[in-house]
């Protein structure tokens, strides 16, 4: 007796493109890339006595 099998098709993305979510990877990436910037700007701050903002 034959069984019957189902094609499974991957869904194509592309064009949900805006709504995409980023690769675990490039997260945390992003995450270490921003975190080392607040703790190098506030680094500076400390040596340099000035008021350090992210923002600008």
């Amino acid at each position: 007796m034959a069984t019957k099998t189902k094609k499974v098709s991957l869904i194509d993305d592309n064009a949900m493109s805006i709504y995409k979510i980023a690769s675990y990877n490039e997260r945390k990436f992003k995450a270490v890339y921003y975190e080392l910037q607040e703790t190098w700007g506030k680094t500076i701050q400390a040596q340099s006595q000035t008021n350090w903002n992210k923002t600008q």
